[in-house]
């Protein structure tokens, strides 16, 4: 098999890896996700034509990760690769791994999952994380093949947006900011919630989840100091504790910590508060392990996208 793989080079590869993502991934992606990568086409076309110029300025998008092309220079396959800092260890998110659908099992996935580890390796990185989507279980079954592990099973739910949703929720649920002598109590909640082996792959800021005197002030410049919520019942008692992110895409982050104990529901009834009292218009996307909290999901109008499994591998 005439093929070579090497790292990424933006200027030469940014069209044809749009053109590969697209053609791979097309039934999950979004109207965001579809204008990225008509931008990063359009960058690399025009990196293509005018070789001088883009020698001298900086390509805008960060890609890195490897290729795989054919002898006559045909893109057949790509991961690329996010660096990012777990525990104070390298590690590594390998994302958009495909093969051109004319191109697959002929072992091209396994080779550059073996130079992309090499490339990592060599700087410090041992451990690699990704998604699987669990309706494609022999994808599933090749990265355990290839050393990765299941470390939780994850449902993307999404609120739609509504321009109709004035009416406040008529349960009696009150929201207010975390006091800072709850906070441990919400960070203890919050791993138990979100693990480690979950928690590095949080679309968030890493500081928003970093509860302290130093991640309040650095929340405060950045005027998300709001973001923290705490939902009492009428009674004031806790339940639950939410960090609400807004994002430019379509769709905004909600991460719900339900307190222990919370019935199905208590936790429909905080959903629909939320949605009503504290979520303004916009989209609302949320993560939670699979299988739970399904039927009061559906009832506060989330709409159920996808499951993943989330990978991990150390080596």
């Amino acid at each position: 098999m005439s093929v070579s793989i090497r790292p990424i080079i933006p200027e030469k590869d940014a069209a044809d890896i749009a053109e590969l993502v697209k053609t791979s991934f097309r039934p999950w992606l979004d109207r965001e996700n579809m204008e990225y990568l008509s931008s990063l086409r359009d960058e690399g076309l025009y990196a293509e034509r005018h070789p001088l110029l883009s020698r001298f300025s900086s390509f805008p998008y960060k890609l890195e990760g490897v290729v795989c092309r054919d002898h006559d220079g045909k893109l057949l396959g790509l991961i690329n690769s996010y660096d990012f800092s777990l525990n104070d260890e390298p590690c590594s998110l390998l994302a958009n791994i495909c093969v051109h659908p004319s191109r697959r099992h002929e072992g091209i996935a396994s080779r550059m999952l073996d130079e992309i580890e090499k490339i990592r390796r060599a700087k410090g990185t041992h451990s690699f994380f990704l998604q699987a989507r669990l309706e494609k279980p022999a994808v599933i079954r090749f990265y355990r093949e290839h050393g990765f592990r299941v470390t939780d099973y994850r449902e993307t739910w999404v609120l739609p947006q509504r321009k109709d949703r004035t009416e406040p929720y008529a349960g009696g649920l009150r929201s207010g900011p975390v006091p800072r002598s709850d906070m441990r109590s919400f960070e203890t909640l919050l791993k138990k919630a979100y693990p480690l082996s979950v928690l590095w792959n949080l679309d968030c800021r890493r500081d928003l989840f970093q509860p302290g005197i130093a991640a309040e002030i650095r929340n405060r410049i950045g005027s998300v100091s709001d973001c923290f919520r705490r939902i009492t019942d009428p009674d004031e008692r806790i339940l639950a504790w939410a960090a609400y992110q807004k994002h430019s895409g379509f769709a905004d982050t909600l991460w719900l910590i339900p307190n222990e104990g919370l019935s199905a529901a208590e936790y429909g009834s905080v959903l629909k508060y939320l949605g009503s009292d504290f979520i303004h218009g916009k989209a609302v996307r949320i993560d939670i392990a699979a299988g739970k909290y399904t039927d009061p999901l559906r009832s506060a109008g989330f709409v159920h996208m996808q499951t993943l499994a989330w990978m991990w591998k150390k080596l």
